[in-house]
């Protein structure tokens, strides 16, 4: 009876592990564009569980995330590692279209342009640990069918539209 109880918690345990980083491929747009929205939520609580600023890098067909770490007078950015913040690629027939930030932040959190430059980055979103981030519209989609991530800031400030819904 102990083995097989055994036996259960170690499949349990394999498959936690194993689900969260099965990413499924070639989803449509809502679908990315709403995975998108749901990493966003998961990054902005994240800063505020973490005590520290979390940065979203977009590109073109792919978005990544860091972390700052403060290392007495000067900081770093870090590629977070955890699963569910690894670099995404999208599926071929779905891009990050456009990026219309609301605010610059000028502060040493920004890109230089040589980074943006060189790593082909179309923007940036700032998650602060005091629930504050980088106000933007982020269109997802390919010739068909565009959908919008609008991050304003607030409690119901990551939501997700249709490009022509209002």
């Amino acid at each position: 009876m102990l083995e097989i109880l055994l036996v259960i918690v170690m499949l349990a345990v394999t498959a936690a592990m194993v689900v969260p980083s099965i990413q499924i491929s070639g989803g449509s747009v809502a679908e990315e564009s709403n995975r998108l929205r749901l990493i966003m939520h998961f990054a902005a609580d994240e800063a505020q569980l973490t005590g520290a600023p979390i940065r979203a890098l977009l590109k073109k067909d792919e978005y990544s995330f860091e972390i700052w770490q403060q290392e007495k007078k000067n900081g770093e950015w870090f590629t977070l590692d955890d699963t569910q913040f690894k670099a995404y690629a999208l599926p071929q027939s779905i891009q990050i279209l456009n990026i219309e930030q609301a605010v610059n932040y000028m502060s040493s959190f920004t890109l230089s342009e040589g980074d943006i430059l060189k790593e082909d980055i179309l923007g940036y979103i700032l998650f602060f640990p005091d629930g504050t981030l980088s106000a933007m519209n982020i269109q997802v989609g390919n010739e068909e069918e565009m959908r919008v991530l609008e991050i304003r800031p607030g409690p119901s400030g990551i939501r997700l539209r249709k490009s022509d819904e209002y």
